[in-house]
C-alpha cells in the first residue's frame, strides 16, 4: 500500500483527481475549446495532456523516501527535514520520459506543458531554482522501482485506454542519479526563448496561457482531491436566475419596501453577453448585476470591488442574503482578519482562505488587484487564470481607478474574454471617454445599459460656493441646529482634524479618515449612521453605505464629487437636501490631485456655471461629460501597464515572480503601516497566542514622509518581531497625531 498523505493512500487521492477533473472538465471544456481554436492547437491535445498531468503528477510519491516519512508521519514519529526530498522532481523525470516517448511515436507534437505544471505543482518555478535547494544539495537522489511505477500505471490504466491514450512502459525510470546534475539545467535550456521554435509553433504568450490553465486545472483537482476526500464540493452555482429573484424579494421585503424588478435590472438581467451599465446610488445595480451573471449554464460569478471595505460589505450582503457560504468566497489582503472578527472556526477559516486566494468557490468578491495580479505570474496566478476560464467577472466603480490601474484592468478583461469569460463594467459615473474605451474592448457591447428610469429623478441641490469651509460654519450651525444630519468631507487628513475639534464640543461629530486602527475604523462604521456630524475625507466616495441631509464638499474631481453626492439623500426619500461645493485648498491643487489638477480645474469652472439648485441624474451626467471632454486615458501610465504585463508574457513564461515585482495601483504616495505603542501590549499578547491575524487590527497605513519622519526622530520601538512599532500619539477620535 503506497501513500499520498498520512490518510489518504495513492490511489484513492489519484481517483479523486481523475473525478474532480472529469466534472471540471465538463464545465470548462466549452470555454478552453474556444481559446484553442484561436491560437490553433487541437482540444484533444490540451486534454490528453492535462489528464496525463492529473494522473502522474505524484507518482514521485512513490519513492521509499517519501514511503518512510508518510509512515513516520502516521505513527506520530520525529521527522528529520534535512532528508526529505520533493517528490514532484521524479514525477516530472517520469513524464519528461513519457513525453519523449509519445514524441518518438508521433502522439505529441508540442511542448510538455503537463511536465512544468506537475514540476510546479506545489512550490515556485524560479529561474534560479530556489525552492530546490535542499535537492540540489542532496548527493543521491530516491530512485522509483519497477514495482512502484507499475502500480501507480496499474492504477490508471484503464482511464489512459478509455481516452485512447497508449500506456507507459512498467520498465523504471532512467536513473535519477544520472540526469541529477543535469535536470535543472535542461529544464532551464527548455524555457530559453530561443529554445522555444524548437517545441511547437506558439507564440510565447499563448505558451504561457497554455500552461497556466493546464497548471491551474491540476491544481484545482490536487487542491480539492486533498481537501475534500472526495466530498463533491460545489464547482459552480446551483441557483437559477428565479431562484435569486426570489431571495431578492425577501430582502426587500425585509427592508420593509416591495420589490419590483426595474427596467434597468430586467435589461441585464436579459443579457448574455459582456455589458457596459451606468446607473445612479440607488438603481439597485448589484442585483441587477448578479441577475445577469447567473443568467448562464453553470455560472461562476466573480465580483471585484476597488477596496477591502466594499468588498467586506458585498461579502456579506451576498452571504447573508443571496447565497450560501460555503459556495462563496472572500480574497483582498485583510480577509484573514475579517474572518477572525466573524468569529468563524481557524481551521475553516485557513481552508477558505486559501481556497479564496484562488478564486476557487463559485461566488468570489475580490478587490480587483486579486485578479490583476495574475499578470505578474505571482501567488496562484495559475489557478486564477484558470477559474476565469468560463466565468461572469464584474467591475465595480470603474471611476475609480487610475490610467495605470485601467491599463491592466484592460489587459485583464481581454484575458478573461480569450478564455471564454465574459464581463460586466459598473459605475454610477462613466464618462465618454469610458464608455468608448470599454465598448471597443467588449465587442458585443454597441451602447450600455443605462438606468433610465432614475436618470430625471433629481435628489439634491447642486450649489458650488466660491468660498473657504470656515466662511460656511453658520450654515453648519444652522443645519445642525435644525436637527438635520451634515457630512462636511474635506480631500486631506489633516483638514478632518482640524474641522472635526472645531466642532466636536458642540454637536455629537465623527472624525473619519484613512489613519485609524482597523479597529476602530470598524467600530465608526457600524455607528456613523447614529452621529449628528461625520467630518470624512474622500474615504467616504467607495466605501460607506451612508446617508446625509446636508453634505458640503471641498471640491474636487467631478466623478468624485458625484460619488460624494451618492451619501447625500441617498435613497431619495429627503426633502430640501443639499450637496455644497465649496472652494478645493491650495493643499488639494499642489498634493492631493496634483496629477488630475486639470480635471479639478475644468470641475470649478463648470460648477460656477450650472450648480445652482436641484439636478437630475441626466443632467449631472451631462456635466461630467463636459468635464472629461477630450480626456484621453491612453496615456503614458496606461501603456506602461500594458507593457508590463506583454513583457511578462513574453519573457518569463511559465516562471513564477516575487510579489516584490507586482503593482496594481500607482499611489502618489506609499502608504506604510504602523502600530502605535499603545496597542503594543494587545499585540504581544496576539502574538505569544498565534492569533497574529488580530495584529492588523492595531495598524495604521500612513504616508512614507510621516513613516521617515518618525524613524529619524527615534519613535521607532524595537522588538524581536520586525513590526513597525512607534512612539507615536494616537487617538481614537482623530487617529495618529503627529
Amino acid at each position: 500500500m503506497y501513500w499520498a498523505k498520512p490518510d489518504q493512500i495513492y490511489d484513492q487521492h489519484i481517483e479523486q483527481c481523475y473525478e474532480i477533473w472529469v466534472r471540471l472538465w465538463k464545465l470548462k471544456e466549452p470555454y478552453i475549446e474556444q481559446w484553442l481554436q484561436e491560437i490553433d492547437m487541437p482540444l484533444r491535445e490540451f486534454r490528453i495532456k492535462s489528464l496525463i498531468s492529473v494522473l502522474f503528477h505524484d507518482i514521485g510519491k512513490l519513492s521509499q523516501v517519501f514511503q518512510d516519512f508518510m509512515e513516520a508521519l502516521r505513527e506520530g514519529k520525529k521527522i528529520e527535514r534535512s532528508q526529505y526530498f520533493r517528490h514532484e522532481i521524479n514525477s516530472a523525470i517520469f513524464l519528461m520520459e513519457y513525453w519523449h516517448k509519445r514524441r518518438d511515436s508521433s502522439q505529441d507534437a508540442f511542448f510538455p506543458y503537463e511536465v512544468w505544471a506537475v514540476l510546479g505543482h506545489h512550490k515556485a518555478l524560479e529561474r534560479n531554482w530556489t525552492s530546490f535547494e535542499r535537492e540540489k544539495r542532496r548527493n543521491e537522489w530516491p530512485e522509483l522501482s519497477s514495482k512502484s511505477i507499475e502500480y501507480a500505471i496499474g492504477v490508471v490504466v484503464d482511464i489512459l485506454k478509455e481516452e485512447g491514450i497508449t500506456p507507459p512502459s512498467y520498465q523504471p525510470l532512467i536513473s535519477v542519479n544520472n540526469c541529477k546534475n543535469l535536470f535543472f539545467l535542461k529544464m532551464r535550456s527548455m524555457l530559453d526563448i530561443e529554445h522555444q521554435g524548437l517545441y511547437d509553433h506558439f507564440k510565447l504568450s499563448d505558451k504561457r496561457q497554455i500552461y497556466s490553465v493546464m497548471k491551474g486545472i491540476l491544481h484545482f483537482c490536487d487542491w480539492m482531491a486533498s481537501s475534500e476526500h472526495g466530498e463533491k464540493r460545489l464547482l459552480y452555482l446551483p441557483q437559477t436566475q428565479g431562484q435569486l429573484l426570489e431571495r431578492m424579494r425577501q430582502k426587500t421585503q425585509n427592508d420593509g419596501k416591495n420589490f419590483n424588478l426595474r427596467p434597468f435590472q430586467k435589461k441585464c438581467a436579459d443579457q448574455s453577453g459582456n455589458i457596459l451599465a451606468i446607473a445612479p446610488t440607488g438603481s439597485g445595480k448589484t442585483e441587477a448585476a448578479l441577475l445577469w451573471a447567473i443568467n448562464r449554464p453553470n455560472p461562476r460569478i466573480i465580483f471585484l470591488m476597488p477596496t477591502m471595505i466594499t468588498s467586506n460589505s458585498l461579502y456579506s450582503r451576498m452571504t447573508t442574503w443571496y447565497f450560501d457560504g460555503k459556495e462563496s468566497g472572500l480574497c483582498h489582503s485583510g480577509a484573514q482578519t475579517y474572518f477572525c472578527l466573524e468569529d468563524v472556526d481557524p481551521i475553516k477559516v485557513r481552508l477558505q482562505l486559501l481556497h479564496s486566494k484562488a478564486l476557487i468557490p463559485p461566488l468570489m468578491v475580490a478587490t480587483v488587484d486579486q485578479v490583476l495580479n495574475t499578470g505578474f505570474n505571482t501567488g496562484t496566478w495559475t489557478l486564477k487564470e484558470m477559474a476565469l476560464a468560463g466565468s461572469s467577472v464584474i467591475i465595480d466603480e470603474i471611476q475609480a481607478y487610475d490610467t495605470f490601474t485601467l491599463g491592466l484592468i484592460s489587459e485583464t478583461v481581454k484575458k478573461i474574454l480569450r478564455l471564454g469569460g465574459r464581463v460586466m463594467i459598473m459605475s454610477a459615473t462613466m464618462p465618454k471617454v469610458l464608455r468608448e474605451h470599454f465598448a471597443y474592448l467588449l465587442p458585443d457591447v454597441r451602447e450600455p445599459i443605462i438606468a433610465e428610469e432614475n436618470m430625471q429623478s433629481t435628489r439634491n441641490e447642486w450649489h458650488y460656493m466660491d468660498c473657504e469651509l470656515d466662511e460656511l460654519d453658520d450654515f453648519v450651525k444652522e443645519k445642525l441646529d435644525w436637527g438635520l444630519r451634515v457630512a462636511i468631507i474635506v480631500n486631506d487628513i489633516e483638514s478632518a482634524k482640524r474641522t472635526y475639534y472645531k466642532w466636536k464640543n458642540q454637536y455629537d461629530a465623527m472624525c473619519f479618515h484613512a489613519e485609524f486602527t482597523m479597529e476602530d475604523r470598524l467600530e465608526k462604521e457600524k455607528r456613523i449612521e447614529e452621529v449628528r456630524l461625520l467630518v470624512a475625507t474622500q474615504i467616504v466616495e467607495v466605501s460607506l453605505d451612508v446617508d446625509f441631509d446636508i453634505m458640503l464638499s471641498e471640491c474636487a474631481p467631478f466623478d468624485s464629487l458625484v460619488q460624494r453626492a451618492g451619501r447625500c439623500n441617498r435613497y431619495g426619500g429627503k426633502e430640501n437636501s443639499q450637496f455644497i461645493i465649496f472652494r478645493a485648498s491650495e493643499v488639494s491643487k499642489k498634493y492631493v490631485y496634483k496629477k488630475s489638477l486639470t480635471i479639478l480645474e475644468k470641475t470649478e469652472q463648470v460648477l460656477k456655471r450650472y450648480a445652482n439648485g436641484l439636478l437630475s441624474e441626466q443632467e449631472i451626467a451631462d456635466l461630467l461629460e463636459q468635464v472629461y471632454d477630450g480626456l484621453d486615458i491612453q496615456d503614458e501610465k496606461y501603456h506602461k501597464a500594458s507593457c508590463i504585463y506583454s513583457e511578462v508574457a513574453q519573457s518569463e513564461i511559465f516562471y513564477d515572480l516575487p510579489f516584490t515585482e507586482e503593482k496594481t495601483r500607482d499611489f502618489d504616495y506609499l502608504k506604510v503601516s504602523i502600530i502605535p505603542i499603545d496597542f503594543w501590549e494587545k499585540v504581544e499578547t496576539y502574538i505569544k497566542e498565534g492569533r497574529y491575524a488580530l495584529i492588523a487590527l492595531y495598524e495604521v497605513p500612513i504616508g512614507a514622509k510621516k513613516y521617515f519622519a518618525l524613524r529619524s526622530n527615534n519613535r521607532y520601538q524595537e522588538n524581536t518581531h520586525n513590526l513597525s512599532v512607534f512612539h507615536v500619539s494616537y487617538s481614537s477620535d482623530t487617529g495618529i497625531n503627529i
